[in-house]
């Protein structure tokens, strides 16, 4: 967050620590794409985010949504971890797929051809 006066700039990035995320699991197509609607959640809660932060004048407000879509994002990941069972679920990985192709646009499962 930049504050000048009374205009407030924010930029968002998403940002990997490839030092500190591993996966210790057998790599297969359903687990590439759990990887990846993993990382596309974060990417619609950034971009939700960025749409909130609009017209934001103070970086206490600011702050205070970050926090509130930080938390929100945190839950949903470990819901969406929890039913895909690392994409061993294919029933949840369908439908967490489902919110990122209504969200992004992308389909996963397409791309990496795991049937539902």
């Amino acid at each position: 967050m930049n504050l000048s006066g009374d205009t407030l700039q924010t930029f968002t990035k998403t940002i990997l620590d490839v030092y500190e995320t591993f996966v210790n699991l057998p790599e297969t197509p359903e687990l590439d794409c759990f990887i990846n609607i993993y990382f596309d959640l974060y990417e619609i809660a950034r971009r939700q985010l960025e749409q909130e932060l609009k017209g934001i004048k103070t970086a206490e407000k600011a702050d205070k949504i970050y926090k509130k879509i930080s938390d929100d994002i945190n839950t949903r990941q470990k819901q969406f971890v929890s039913e895909t069972q690392s994409g061993k679920n294919k029933y949840y990985l369908n439908k967490w797929n489902g919110v990122v192709v209504k969200e992004l646009n992308i389909d996963n499962m397409k791309i990496f051809g795991v049937l539902p």
